[in-house]
C-alpha cells in the first residue's frame, strides 16, 4: 500500500503502482510518503513533489566524501638512507665518513592536511596538504661533521683517536612538505578500492642537527650541535604509495641532492616504510 500526509493542505495528484511512481502536491513546503512501510519526506519550494521507488532504487546510495579517500595524511614510519654519485648505498672511499648503520637509520613522517581535487568520480584525483618530515641518520663510523665548513675538502672528518668511544652518532634533519600527487581508485567505495598514487614533494629544511653519545671509561656525555651542514634548504622528491583500503605504503627518492654543490658529498635521499596512522 501506498499512502501520503502533507504537513498542512496536501493532496497525491497521481499514484502508478505498475510504475512505482508517486506524484504529490502541497501547499507547504514538505510532504511525508509513506511507501511498503518505510517514511520519505520531500521537500520542494515550487509545490510539486515527484520521488521514484522503482526497484532499482530502493536503497539510496552513500556519497562518499573526499576525506574517506586519505591515503597520504596521517602518521608514518619506514627506513631511510642515500646513494652516492655512483648509485650504490655503499659510499665509495672519498666519501666512507657517510657510511650508514641502516638498522638504526630511520624516518618519520606525520602529514597534517591532505586536500583533494576530485577529477572523476573519486577514482581519480589530484592530491595535496601539508606535513613535516623527520630524517635520522646512523653513521656507521666515528663521524665528525664540520659545521664551518664551506667546501667538500672541509666537510666531514672521521675519528682516528680511538680517545672516545661513540655510543651514538646521528645527523638529523626535518623539513616542512608540501605534496601533488595524482591518484588512481579502483573503486568510488573507500572500503574495497586498492589505490596508487605518485607524483613530486616539495621540501624545506626547518631543523637539521648532530647528536653524539660519548663515552670514555666511566665518563658519559652527549655532544649536539645545530647547522644547516650545507644541506640544501630546498628539495623535491619523487614519490609513490599504495595500498588497499586504509593500508598504504611508501616510497620516495630525493630529486634533488642533499648538500650544496661543491660544499658537501654528492647524496641523493630515499625512504620507504608503511603508514602506521592514518587521519580519516
Amino acid at each position: 500500500d501506498i499512502s501520503a500526509e502533507a504537513t498542512t493542505a496536501a493532496s497525491i495528484t497521481k499514484i502508478d503502482e505498475q510504475a512505482k511512481k508517486v506524484v504529490g502536491k502541497s501547499g507547504k513546503d514538505s510532504t511525508i510518503y509513506t511507501w511498503k512501510g518505510k517514511r520519505i519526506i520531500i521537500i520542494d519550494k515550487d509545490g510539486n513533489d515527484t520521488i521514484n521507488i522503482g526497484t532499482k532504487h530502493k536503497h539510496f546510495r552513500h556519497r562518499y566524501s573526499n576525506e574517506e579517500f586519505r591515503h597520504w595524511a596521517g602518521f608514518s614510519m619506514g627506513v631511510n638512507g642515500y646513494v652516492g654519485s655512483n648509485g650504490s648505498i655503499t659510499m665509495q672511499k672519498a666519501t666512507n665518513y657517510m657510511d650508514l648503520d641502516y638498522g638504526r637509520s630511520f624516518n618519520f613522517q606525520l602529514n597534517f592536511v591532505e586536500r583533494h581535487l576530485n577529477l572523476y568520480k573519486h577514482k581519480v584525483k589530484l592530491v595535496t596538504g601539508f606535513g613535516l618530515d623527520y630524517h635520522s641518520y646512523a653513521f656507521n663510523r666515528k663521524t665528525n661533521l664540520n659545521p664551518n665548513s664551506d667546501s667538500l675538502g672541509s666537510f666531514a672528518s672521521i675519528d682516528t683517536t680511538n680517545f672516545y668511544t661513540y655510543t651514538k652518532n646521528k645527523f638529523r634533519t626535518t623539513y616542512i612538505q608540501v605534496p601533488l600527487l595524482v591518484e588512481f581508485n579502483t573503486s568510488n567505495n573507500p572500503n574495497k578500492t586498492f589505490h596508487i598514487a605518485f607524483g613530486v614533494i616539495g621540501q624545506y629544511l626547518i631543523s637539521s642537527r648532530t647528536k653524539q653519545g660519548l663515552e670514555q671509561g666511566d665518563f658519559e656525555f652527549t655532544k649536539q650541535r645545530k647547522d644547516s651542514y650545507n644541506l640544501n634548504p630546498f628539495s623535491a622528491k619523487a614519490h609513490v604509495n599504495l595500498g588497499y583500503r586504509g593500508f598504504t605504503v611508501f616510497g620516495e627518492y630525493n630529486l634533488t641532492p642533499m648538500f650544496q654543490s661543491g660544499k658537501g658529498p654528492e647524496l641523493h635521499a630515499f625512504s620507504a616504510g608503511v603508514r602506521l596512522i592514518p587521519f580519516n
